[in-house]
């Protein structure tokens, strides 16, 4: 024996996939599903294991509990993550050990998953939901694959198909009913409303440059948002709006934040809960107004607004979306800037809407 490995491929009795096979060094039979019944592929997968068998770039899959994984995936993975996508994380983890019991990590395969999802369908879950839990699964056992090394592959994930959702503004006659009932909240209201911001920034949004929080820039009549505090990753800003102009100007300057807040002893709320206790307030003032409301809903107020007044590239920006695909397809109801766009453009006369456009180079087409 010159010392190379070899792979073959052999079909089992009671496997669904072909099989992987071969003898390692210490003499020893390895095995490895193929993942596949097409044999074209079981050759190619066979092919690519014995390279990485025989130049060192084969990690055998550990016997890792489930447990074991989540605790390598807290202390390596998630704390590099977006609080809210760590939470997002968590949740579909905690739901997937609820409804399919997974054992050992290397035993995960493509029927748990299944179990999973079918599990969720019959609990009733919307499928816009069920999308988001397998999508974060997915990645946290991509962590495991690559850089983590804790399995060989992802096993296949179902596709869930989720019904496009119109955005769901928020009209203004209820934002006029939330406003008369905001009391210290009214601030937070008007960053969202007229400046589009997410709650965390409107919570978040100080007086003065900080280096990453969101900050007023009164002097340029402009929201800044540094780079380190932003989703897009990029630094950016927005012009203030003439009616949250009046309203920034005649705050009072008590402690760096703009918007204050105080829980109900009168000790202000800590930084690191002012987003959860915001939004917290904010259900509560909808549910005492009798609104049904999101914060998210005043964002998507604002983009709806512009999107007849200003050009998509103008709206992207004052979104801060990176694609201005986000912006229309989740931000913005687009039925009222048509009707808007198409009364102003024949605000003069109906009857224009029968008239031809004008082409001036007909004449010269024509000869």
């Amino acid at each position: 024996m010159n010392g190379r490995i070899e792979v073959v491929v052999y079909t089992p009795r009671d496997r669904r996939f072909l099989q992987l096979a071969w003898i390692d060094p210490d003499g020893a039979r390895r095995f490895q599903s193929a993942r596949t019944t097409d044999p074209d592929q079981a050759d190619r997968a066979r092919a690519d294991l014995e390279y990485e068998l025989n130049h060192g770039a084969y990690r055998r899959p550990a016997r890792l509990s489930w447990e074991g994984f989540r605790e390598a995936l807290e202390a390596e993975a998630l704390p590099h993550k977006a609080p809210n996508t760590r939470k997002t994380v968590r949740r579909a983890l905690n739901l997937f050990e609820r409804l399919a019991r997974p054992g050992g990590l290397a035993a995960l395969d493509a029927r748990t998953v299944a179990r999973f999802h079918t599990a969720m369908v019959a609990e009733g879950y919307a499928p816009r939901s069920i999308k988001t839990y397998l999508d974060s699964l997915h990645g946290a056992l991509a962590w495991a694959v690559d850089p983590g090394g804790l399995i060989a592959a992802v096993p296949s994930f179902p596709d869930v198909i989720v019904p496009p959702q119109r955005p769901r503004p928020l009209p203004a006659e209820h934002y006029e009913h939330l406003l008369e009932r905001a009391g210290q909240l009214r601030p937070l209201l008007e960053l969202g409303w007229h400046a589009g911001l997410r709650i965390g920034e409107a919570a978040r949004l100080c007086w003065e440059e900080t280096g990453r929080e969101p900050w007023v820039d009164l002097e340029a009549k402009r929201l800044r948002f540094p780079v380190g505090g932003q989703k897009a990753k990029r630094e950016d800003w927005i012009p203030i709006a003439p009616p949250l102009l009046a309203v920034l100007e005649a705050l009072p300057r008590e402690g760096r934040r703009v918007v204050p807040l105080f829980r109900q002893d009168g000790s202000p709320v800590k930084d690191s809960y002012r987003t959860d206790y915001a939004d917290k307030r904010f259900r509560e003032l909808a549910r005492g107004a009798g609104v049904r409301a999101t914060f998210h809903g005043l964002r998507k107020a604002f983009g709806t607004r512009y999107a007849a007044r200003v050009p998509a590239q103008v709206l992207q920006r004052l979104m801060r979306h990176s694609s201005i695909a986000v912006t229309l397809a989740y931000y913005c109801d687009l039925g009222d800037a048509m009707i808007e766009a198409v009364n102003t453009s024949f605000n003069s006369d109906p009857a224009d809407l029968a008239k031809p456009l004008e082409n001036k180079g007909s004449a010269k087409a024509g000869g």
